[in-house]
């Protein structure tokens, strides 16, 4: 059973009109009064529900990465809240190596769309694979790329390395390539240093009758 044109335009504005307009107070309560600049943006982005406002506006956001994959789908109105999050904030990934294969993939999308946003991207992981850390990095340049052919803009990638036993190191990177060769050099000297450093702990066996 359909309704007609007529009774879905009034369904609309009935819609509408129930809507809470926004006001300062409700602004400053969203924003939470962490940053002076939260209510001038909870006015750009006109009325959202209380979740979506302080999923947008919030400066640092923890959460699970099922939250925010959702926006690597993009075929639902719903999750521009998930996309405007990232479209204006960095992607921190803890631990990426623990996922399956399958969920890998769906991470590759994020992280290109990340890269579509030119969204600063963090990979925290002390056992994170060459393979993974490879095929993560195409997909982000994969994003970047997409941007900057909209743009007519030169692609420009820096990568960063960094662990408690080396210095940090910060390339330039022009090709994949050029990251897996960074990448590698930089995983060796870690590598190096901890067979330096001698032995902590030594695993036993005890043998019992």
């Amino acid at each position: 059973m359909s309704a007609s044109p007529g009774a879905k335009a009034t369904a609309w504005k009935q819609t509408q009109q129930n809507r809470p307009e926004c006001d300062d107070e409700s602004i400053d309560l969203v924003g939470g009064g962490s940053s002076p600049d939260l209510g001038e943006r909870m006015r750009t982005l006109r009325c959202f529900k209380d979740r979506e406002a302080r999923m947008i506006t919030t400066p640092v956001l923890a959460a699970t990465l099922d939250t925010v994959m959702k926006l690597a789908d993009g075929r639902r109105g719903s999750y521009l809240t998930h996309l405007l999050r990232l479209a204006s904030s960095d992607l921190i990934i803890d631990e990426v190596d623990m996922y399956s294969p399958m969920d890998l993939l769906a991470i590759g999308r994020l992280v290109e769309a990340a890269g579509f946003w030119r969204s600063r991207l963090i990979l925290s992981s002390a056992t994170l694979s060459p393979v993974i850390a490879f095929a993560l990095f195409r997909a982000y340049l994969a994003g970047v790329k997409s941007r900057d052919a909209l743009e007519s803009a030169e692609t420009r990638i820096f990568g960063g390395w960094f662990s408690d036993s080396t210095p940090p190191v910060i390339q330039k990177i022009s090709s994949p390539e050029g990251f897996e060769q960074e990448h590698l050099a930089f995983a060796g000297g870690v590598a190096e240093m901890a067979g330096v450093q001698g032995k902590r702990r030594v695993a036993g066996c005890i043998h019992r009758q």
